[in-house]
Formats: structure tokens, sequence, C-alpha cells
């Protein structure tokens, strides 16, 4: 499957939060960014086949682009081997001790059968399900073009993951971020609202989609949300969407990986999990320090 961070997509993004992109002849995105004052570059190559890569056309650009700093994420850890590690190894990578991408995820197979996900569901996530359902819980499907032009729709959604963010300690929330994945993806994303009986906006989860399926990105609820399961409806509510676009799938967009763990991840991980899916492994990070060269 296309990884998000190898679409057209993605390469807009990345070019609005000030990276530099570039297709190779293979088809693949390699992104670089100036590093401030020095005039020196950092480069990446994410989600791509090792056997796939133009080592050539690769260092050409590094060189052009003075990159002193080269990474590169492989596609995934169940690709047969052939060898790539040890091609890796053989142009100067080295492997990190994590990635810069999720190293581990869940997908979900939208195309089944509505009930049949539910059924893979753990107990308590179904139950929780219900239990939104109960509490006449209101949702609706925004689409990422329409969400950046409403001005006051994007303030009332921002404030709530600002506010989110705040509340789980975590400092990641990015306004230029979000503006820019919305502005890129357009209809390509949509936006999962959730409001109370009473008309508030209790919990919100943002999809990024390729032609083939979805990624589960920027979220946020408040107390009252995550008390009546707020979010678990609105990563159901975004399944049935990914269903009506007939894309296949749903990828979480990382889980807590056992091989390079990260405890403020077990929370959430364990939220996810109770949609079922897949557990799909990716190797860590390659880097390689480049000498640069006018």
């Amino acid at each position: 499957m296309t990884d998000l961070r190898q679409t057209d997509e993605y390469a807009q993004f990345m070019e609005l939060i000030g990276w530099k992109a570039k297709r190779s002849a293979a088809g693949f995105w390699t992104y670089w960014r100036k590093i401030p004052v020095i005039g020196l570059s950092i480069m990446k190559l994410q989600r791509v086949g090792v056997d796939e890569v133009d080592w050539e056309e690769l260092t050409e650009l590094a060189r052009r682009n003075r990159v002193i700093v080269g990474y590169i994420e492989p596609a995934d850890e169940s690709t047969p081997e052939k060898g790539w590690r040890s091609k890796l190894i053989s142009h100067g990578y080295r492997a990190m001790r994590s990635g810069l991408l999720p190293t581990k995820t869940r997908v979900i197979d939208v195309m089944k059968p509505l009930s049949e996900m539910k059924a893979e569901m753990k107990v308590k996530t179904r139950y929780n399900l219900g239990r939104a359902g109960r509490y006449n819980l209101k949702t609706q499907v925004v689409n990422g073009g329409e969400l950046i032009n409403q001005p006051q729709l994007f303030h009332e959604v921002e404030q709530l993951l600002k506010t989110h963010a705040k509340e789980i300690g975590y400092w990641g929330y990015s306004r230029n971020y979000m503006r820019a994945y919305l502005k890129a993806f357009d209809r390509r994303s949509f936006l999962v609202r959730v409001k109370s009986e009473e008309g508030t906006l209790i919990a919100g989860a943002l999809f990024l989609c390729t032609s083939e399926g979805g990624y589960y990105s920027f979220n946020g609820s408040t107390k009252l949300g995550r008390q009546h399961h707020a979010p678990t409806l609105a990563i159901w509510e975004g399944i049935r969407e990914l269903k009506r676009r007939n894309l296949g799938w749903l990828d979480l967009d990382g889980v807590y990986d056992e091989r390079y763990p990260l405890k403020r991840w077990r929370g959430f991980s364990r939220f996810k999990a109770g949609f079922g899916g897949k557990l799909w492994y990716y190797p860590p990070a390659y880097v390689k320090f480049l000498p640069s060269r006018k």
C-alpha cells in the first residue's frame, strides 16, 4: 500500500511547512531542509523499498543541497529482506534506536462489513460505542478544504485540540501544521466532529487519505467527551466515512512498540487496540552523516 509520506499531497504539506521536496526517477519523494544559520541541510527518504533506491541520484541530491545528515526509513518489516539491511550499511547508513515515524502501527481493514468490524472490536470498545449512542451524540463529517475556509469552524476545532493537548501534557500540536495538512490534502482529508446533545463540540478527529486508505491524525476531546466515549464514536464515524469513499483501510498511525518502548504511548495504544485490526511493524530509521560539498 502507498504510504502517506509518499503521496503528492504529503509532498505539498512538507513544502508548506518549509521543506523542499523532489520526486525521484523511481517515483519516491525525498525531503530536505536547510538548518538555519549554518546553511547545511538534513534530508529524509521515508517508507521506501530500499532495493528500489537510486543511490547515484540520492547522492547527487545530497551533494547539491549540502546535506550533512541523511535518514532513510525502509518500507516495512514484513517485506522479504533481500539484503536491504546490508545494502543500507554498505552505503554508510546505520540503524537508529527508533524511527522518525512510528515503528509499529495498527491497520484496520475497512472493506469488511461494519458488523464484522464491530465483532472484531474488544468488548469494552464495542460497549463504549453503544454507550455513546445512548448519549444522543451528534456527528458531522467536514472536508478539510471546507474546514480551512470557515474561520469560525476552524477556530472551534483548534481550541478543542489545543485544550486537549494541554490536558494530556502533549505539546506537539501546531496550528501551522494543521492548516498545512488541510490545504495540501483538501478533499482527501476530513474531520469528524462530535457534539453533545446540547450542541457543544466535545470531540474531533482528523483523517488524511491516500488513494487507497486513510490515516488517523490530529484528535482531541473534552472531559465530557471522554466521559461520553466521543473519541470512540469519532473513529467509528471515520471508518464509516472511509467506506463511503470506497477506501480499503485505516492506519491508526502509531502504537506502543515494545522494541523501542515509550511509556507515554501505552495509554492511547490500549485505546487503539480496542478497534482490532492487524499490527504492522517497521524497521527503525537509518542515519548517515554526510560530508557537505559545494
